[in-house]
């Protein structure tokens, strides 16, 4: 296998065939509301996408309202985002159809690419430091895209 070196230095060498994309050139927006006795879904630092426990007072900080029909849907193998933590990495790939806070972004992936390998690569520490230095310029991407 050949290799060669992008022009992103954080990147390095990678396969020849390999392709390097911006985010914005793959992520679609994806909102649709009105699945309130879906799951409730979360996004963490730690795990990525996640089934929210409601039930535990210690892992639930957050208020859950009576009414989730604004919430938005989250299909499995999308990319989901939270927003006001996306600069600590709280993003991941879906493995759970659910709902997620209305403040969140949901993405379609436009492209053909194994989903597990997204997960694992956008989650990284070399993927993750990159937002720490630039977080204004993301967020502001990201809130473009919608």
């Amino acid at each position: 296998m050949s290799y060669s070196k992008d022009n992103l230095a954080w990147l390095g060498t990678i396969p020849d065939h390999w392709q390097v994309s911006k985010l914005r050139q793959i992520l679609l927006p994806f909102s649709e509301k009105n699945h309130p006795d879906m799951p409730l879904l979360s996004v963490v630092r730690e795990k990525g996408v996640i089934i929210r426990n409601v039930e535990s007072k210690e892992e639930n900080h957050n208020y859950v309202p009576d009414d989730l029909s604004n919430y938005k849907l989250v299909k499995k193998g999308q990319f989901t985002m939270n927003k006001m933590k996306a600069w600590q990495g709280s993003y991941g790939v879906s493995k759970y159809d659910g709902i997620v806070s209305p403040a969140y972004f949901v993405f379609n992936l436009k492209c053909d690419i194994n989903r597990d390998f997204f997960n694992a690569a956008i989650r990284s520490k070399a993927f993750v430091l990159i937002p720490l230095v630039m977080n204004s310029s993301m967020i502001r991407l990201q809130v473009s895209l919608l």
